[in-house]
């Protein structure tokens, strides 16, 4: 059957992104071969323009000719599923991991996360922080009830290089500086009209990956009395309750929010 000019546009399309063939389509609008070009340069010089603005640090290291070939690539192997084109780019810190093509740009894999998670928390929604004087009656009273909550448009990430410094110096304009190989321990989310970005010692990393994954309150006290000693649990609680880490959440057996 004889395609339409609409019709003929949305199986290009899916085409096009999903990397499949088109010369069985029978249209009036396909002339030759050259016709399905013009639609693939378009859509994904479109898709080149997301990534290079979700990952603008990336790009800026790398310099414009080598990460829009980079973008290319990743296009194929990752075509977008519509509707979703916000989501859009993704997998391209593992696409960067797996692809690693030189020794000298090993930390793109993890600039790429931080620059997709603070582009995502962006997109999230902000709840105001928790009152550090609240969660205290509940850690002395009914912690195997409690399950603490992190912002939902938080990210929480354990990073190899410092890539939080080149990002900080990407804002600034300044030079981007060479990184060596560092642990780093972050958390991004929210916080009204901006994003925060917070430095995180290990023993808070720990503390709030258990809060993420749904814990009790009792298991996260458990955790930290056996594993560390560095800081006290109420000190470390306060510090977090009071730089926004932690969020009003369910007590079990209490449907409203505590």
């Amino acid at each position: 059957m004889t395609l339409s000019l609409h019709q003929t546009q949305v199986v290009f399309l899916r085409s096009i992104l999903n990397n499949e063939p088109v010369e069985d389509i029978e249209s009036p609008v396909l002339l030759n071969e050259n016709t399905h070009n013009p639609y693939q340069v378009l859509i994904f010089s479109r898709l080149i323009k997301i990534l290079k603005r979700i990952y603008p640090v990336s790009c800026a290291y790398v310099g414009d000719e080598l990460f829009s070939l980079l973008s290319q690539q990743f296009i194929i192997q990752f075509p977008p599923k519509l509707p979703t084109i916000l989501a859009y780019g993704h997998y391209f810190d593992e696409f960067l991991w797996i692809n690693r093509f030189d020794t000298y740009h090993l930390f793109l894999p993890d600039l790429a996360r931080l620059e997709w998670a603070w582009y995502t928390s962006f997109h999230g929604s902000y709840q105001p922080p928790y009152s550090f004087e609240k969660l205290l009656l509940l850690i002395n009273q009914t912690q195997e009830k409690t399950r603490l909550s992190i912002p939902r448009s938080a990210h929480l990430l354990r990073l190899h290089y410092p890539v939080y410094d080149a990002w900080q110096s990407h804002q600034k304009d300044e030079s981007l500086p060479i990184l060596s190989p560092q642990w780093n321990f972050l958390m991004l989310w929210r916080e009204e009209e901006k994003i925060k970005i917070e430095k995180l010692q290990q023993e808070e990393f720990l503390i709030l990956k258990l809060i993420e994954t749904n814990h009790t309150l009792e298991e996260v006290c458990y955790f930290y009395q056996t594993f560390s000693t560095h800081i006290a649990l109420d000190d470390l609680f306060s510090s977090l309750c009071q730089r926004g880490c932690i969020v009003p959440f369910k007590h079990e057996g209490n449907e409203n929010i505590v």
